[in-house]
């Protein structure tokens, strides 16, 4: 049977065998600081062409979270189609499977159109120099004058995905020729196995040391068009360890073309800013920032808060690394040494129960070990905030976290965390959208009312506004530990911001827009601008109109409906709502309930009565009682006439008899002078009837002051 090899070389091997300052003479070859390097790389693949094993294809690392992670390309030498497969919650990235799908349908047209699944086809080496390497369209001719094997590189950590990207790629009519992983998503596959005689399946170590050799040998195509794998061989190569038959001339032009690449970085590196000495971070499995606070973390924390004017920022103590500086200038390769990915800042909005949310998840599964350990990297370095844990207490508890405090630059100090109020956070693009379980505690679970998940800014380069920040600074950044991760071994209550439906109190409802147990509504501020109204009403009096404002100064609506009167009450209101429906008062509202007081059907004295209204409090607050009633009194005190015993009626009668009474003691007294010589008036005593006259005159005269009363002052006083 006729087959065909091709030889997979895969490696993260850096650029450079170490940094900028290892392997000063390339032409060194027992120099161990020249081992590994994309020039050691380039050795192993070029010997084994010597060997005769084949056309080779090297697949270096790629970026998973890059803009366009869903990509593919086509190696003319070789014959195969590299699929790549990131991270596809990234901008600009399709799903996953679906991108996987359209990729392998797309080669399997490309070989359908070159007639590739005839069974004497195998691969069409016949392939035309001047089409290869002529203009456009003789280039694009070459994708349909051969047949394509495709390769697919799953370069993601995410289980489920991977399983489902696998399943889409073994079941596709047209699999792929190697499916393989570089996260350990899949322990079932550490060494390559040929799957369906179709699909060799594995998984890779992420190191930099190591170069795999995978040789497939495939045969043709069988009628359901699938190619056969006939062979396989896997090898790997210490790239630390080279054998010294590697280390060839070519091996050595390559290290000194390399090194002449770093000379110049290092002749073009530009310093961005001044610094303190910034201490070694991290060497083999010594790391510094798992440990607790590292300067490193609080540089780049600032860089981004001071980028975005975030109030906070964080990132993780896993990826920051390197050898540090010395006090002085600061350079851009310093930066990238520092922390050696393309992330972009992400920023959002969460709640002070979010933030406490990422930190308690933070100190809870950190080890704060300053060697590695797979859950250190969780820890956070941060800016604009300050937390307190206690490592002596078990993280699978309540927690470890202690308090959290935010810097308040009005103070200038930290001041407590406020559990609902809103912060604006930075962090990197790994957060937001690879480092589980972060981008869930910066996406999905943000779902407090006014929180905001993170959105990636691919303008907004860390390690660049970094720079920017230490060039802004113009002065020397403060390197010292600042107090921002406290491990205080005497704290043993932990903080504790997590309410549930089912730890509201009594009079507390769940409000599910802030995941908080609020106090019910009480309504008590709608009311009338009057507890009672008072009328005192004769039968003469006109004056009986009533007036009272009910006024709403909640932050809430109400609606109001009338429940009782009296009925001696007369409402006067335009509306009929006032009486007999209802109508919604909102929030500042007043409305003014007008009335008459109809006394003909009240009786003499005193009546008071009360004015009910029913008052729902609108909204939903479970468990809480939204109905109340308000009300205001009504007092009337209605009075009868008044009689004052005035004499209007006899006063003529008593005037005219005074009058009689006074002309008779006149008559008879003159009339006793002129007799006063008669025997009987002489006999009577003259003067002594003189005296009776002048009496009964004097009493007569008594009527007329008598005679006045009120009534006289009442009618004087209106005229």
């Amino acid at each position: 049977m006729n087959s065909t090899a091709i030889n997979l070389f895969v490696s993260f091997a850096t650029l450079l065998s170490g940094d900028q300052t290892d392997c000063l003479d390339p032409a060194n070859i027992t120099d161990e600081t020249c081992a590994g390097g994309l020039a050691s790389v380039a050795s192993v693949i070029r010997h084994s062409q010597q060997r005769g094993d084949g056309p080779a294809v090297h697949i270096p690392k790629l970026d998973r979270v890059s803009k366009f992670v869903q990509n593919a390309y086509f190696d003319h030498e070789t014959g195969t189609t590299y699929i790549h497969i990131g991270d596809e919650t990234q901008p600009l990235a399709a799903p996953a499977v679906d991108s996987l799908t359209a990729a392998l349908d797309y080669v399997a047209n490309l070989n359908t159109n070159s007639g590739c699944f005839q069974p004497s086809n195998i691969f069409n080496d016949g392939i035309d120099e001047e089409a290869e390497h002529g203009d456009l369209d003789s280039r694009c001719s070459v994708l349909t004058s051969r047949c394509w094997s495709p390769i697919v590189l799953f370069n993601t950590p995410n289980k489920e995905l991977y399983t489902a990207c696998l399943e889409a790629a073994l079941n596709h009519q047209h699999p792929p020729l190697v499916f393989y992983d570089v996260h350990d998503n899949n322990v079932g596959y550490n060494a390559p196995e040929i799957v369906n005689n179709s699909t060799v399946v594995f998984n890779l170590p992420d190191s930099t040391d190591v170069v795999s050799h995978l040789r497939i040998e495939v045969g043709q195509y069988d009628m359901d068009k699938r190619r056969s794998i006939t062979n396989m061989k896997f090898s790997e190569t210490d790239l630390d360890n080279l054998p010294l038959e590697l280390k060839d001339d070519d091996y050595i032009k390559d290290q000194k073309y390399l090194r002449n690449l770093a000379d110049q970085a290092i002749e073009n590196d530009p310093i961005v800013g001044r610094s303190g000495y910034m201490p070694f971070t991290r060497f083999e499995n010594w790391r510094m920032c798992m440990g607790g606070e590292c300067p490193i973390g609080n540089l780049f924390a600032d860089g981004m808060r001071w980028a975005t004017g975030a109030d906070f920022a964080v990132t993780p103590s896993g990826g920051l690394r390197g050898t540090g500086w010395e006090e002085g200038p600061v350079h851009v390769g310093d930066l990238w040494t520092a922390f050696p990915f393309m992330n972009y800042i992400c920023t959002g909005i969460m709640s002070g129960v979010s933030i406490y949310r990422l930190l308690n998840y933070s100190t809870a599964v950190s080890t704060f070990e300053s060697t590695y350990t797979p859950m250190g990297d969780r820890l956070l370095q941060m800016s604009g905030m300050r937390m307190t844990y206690n490592t002596l207490v078990d993280g699978s508890g309540p927690g470890r976290l202690m308090a959290v405090e935010m810097w308040n630059k009005d103070k200038n100090s930290y001041v407590p965390l406020e559990r609902l109020r809103l912060y604006r956070f930075a962090t990197d693009s790994w957060m937001c959208n690879g480092f589980d379980p972060y981008p869930s505690l910066f996406g999905s679970e943000l779902q407090i009312d006014g929180e905001v998940p993170g959105v990636v800014d691919m303008n907004m380069n860390v390690q660049s506004k970094v720079g920017d920040y230490l060039m802004h600074l113009n002065t020397t950044y403060d390197t010292s530990i600042q107090g921002r991760l406290v491990n205080d071994t005497e704290a043993f209550e932990p903080l504790d911001f997590i309410q549930t439906p089912e730890s509201c109190l009594v009079d507390y409802f769940w409000d599910n827009k802030v995941f908080t147990c609020m106090s019910c509504p009480g309504g008590k501020h709608v009311q009338f601008s009057d507890d009672l109204v008072s009328f005192l009403i004769t039968n003469d009096s006109n004056d009986s109109a009533g007036r009272n404002v009910l006024y709403n100064r909640e932050m809430f609506d109400v609606t109001i409906a009338p429940k009782s009167a009296p009925s001696w009450l007369i409402f006067q209101n335009a509306t009929n709502d006032l009486i007999e429906g209802s109508f919604l008062l909102q929030p500042g509202e007043s409305v003014a309930i007008n009335f008459d007081v109809d006394p003909s059907v009240l009786a003499k004295g005193s009546t008071r009565s009360t004015v009910s209204y029913g008052v729902v409090i609108d909204g939903e607050y479970p468990g809480c009682l939204t109905d109340l009633d308000i009300t205001f009194d009504v007092l009337v005190e209605l009075r009868a006439e008044e009689n004052f015993n005035h004499i209007e009626k006899i006063r003529p009668a008593g005037l005219s008899l005074m009058a009689l009474a006074m002309a008779l003691s006149i008559f008879f007294s003159c009339y006793t002078f002129k007799e006063r010589k008669h025997r009987v008036i002489r006999a009577s005593q003259p003067l002594f009837l003189q005296l009776i006259c002048a009496g009964t005159f004097i009493m007569a005269s008594s009527i007329i002051p008598l005679s006045i009363d009120d009534g006289i002052g009442e009618n004087l006083v209106q005229n």
